[in-house]
Order: C-alpha cells, then structure tokens, then sequence
C-alpha cells in the first residue's frame, strides 16, 4: 500500500490487520524495535529484504 502522509494507510493496515487477519509489515516500526535509527539505510536494507 502506498500513498501521502497522514492519508489513513496505516490506520487501514491496523484495520485490516485485526479484521481478515493479516500480517502488517513496517520497516519503521521494527527499525524502532530493534533500536536502530529510521534513516540507518543498512539496517533498513536488511529488514526489507526479510519481510
């Protein structure tokens, strides 16, 4: 999914998530879980490559 900022996509994910069920996958959110910084471009590499 894809779109502007702030025009609901997570908020639909969320939804979704709990409603079919379905897998949400966020680069952002596990990049904050796993303590690395949003704009750390090799960690973010490595996590898009496994999901």
């Amino acid at each position: 999914m894809c779109g502007l900022p702030g025009a609901g996509k997570t908020t639909l994910a969320m939804r979704l998530e709990r409603e079919i069920p379905a897998m949400r996958m966020c680069p952002d959110e596990r990049l904050a879980n796993e303590g690395f910084s949003r704009f750390d471009e090799e960690a973010r590499a490595r996590i898009e490559r496994r999901q």
